[in-house]
């Protein structure tokens, strides 16, 4: 089960924190156990650092293509870009520009892939293709929804992307590596 950023958030303070406190307070008493309320930093300090590494491109995602990887490692990091303009500081023009420059970013990237698909003949490039112009719509949908309402879209284009990427890189993406590396791409 995949769990949404905001179910995640909520799961730590009522699973972790919560608990922690209560348990400081039994111990220690409300007065010492306002002491340790300068835990919350470092609580929140290593929650960023598990959604930092959550968003974060992994070996495991390697389609032994280098320039690939590289975009998708930069895919990833917009995702982070994305996630940090929602939850430190909200601004629609911040998100906004993720926003732009993961669209821009992303069709650069599809138009890679598919011009190599198109040189060597790859067999599933139709439906490869296929899979590229519906997140190519998905994001414009998206677009279009964030200029109409309000910064709350972009949550959902974050968990819709995230979801997307992982997927097509482990599933789709990999099916071409073979294939590729057996035409001397690396």
């Amino acid at each position: 089960m995949k769990l949404k950023i905001e179910t995640m958030d909520w799961m730590i303070w009522i699973l972790f924190i919560l608990p922690l406190f209560i348990l400081i307070f039994s111990i220690w008493g409300v007065e010492e156990g306002l002491l340790s309320l300068f835990l919350i930093p470092i609580v929140i300090y290593l929650k960023n650092m598990f959604i930092e590494n959550h968003f974060s491109w992994k070996p495991s995602y390697s389609v032994g293509i280098e320039n690939f990887d590289k975009d998708h490692q930069k895919l990833f990091s917009l995702m982070l870009d994305m996630y940090r303009a929602l939850n430190h500081l909200p601004s629609k023009e911040e998100a906004r520009a993720v926003l732009v420059e993961l669209k821009e970013y992303t069709e650069t990237h599809f138009t890679r892939e598919e011009e190599l698909m198109k040189k060597h003949d790859y067999p599933g490039y139709e439906e490869h293709c296929a899979q590229h112009a519906e997140m190519k719509q998905k994001i414009d949908e998206f677009q279009s929804h964030f200029e109409e309402e309000d910064v709350s879209v972009s949550k959902d284009i974050l968990h819709y992307l995230e979801n997307w990427l992982i997927c097509h890189i482990r599933v789709t993406d990999k099916q071409y590596t073979d294939f590729f590396n057996s035409k001397g791409e690396h």
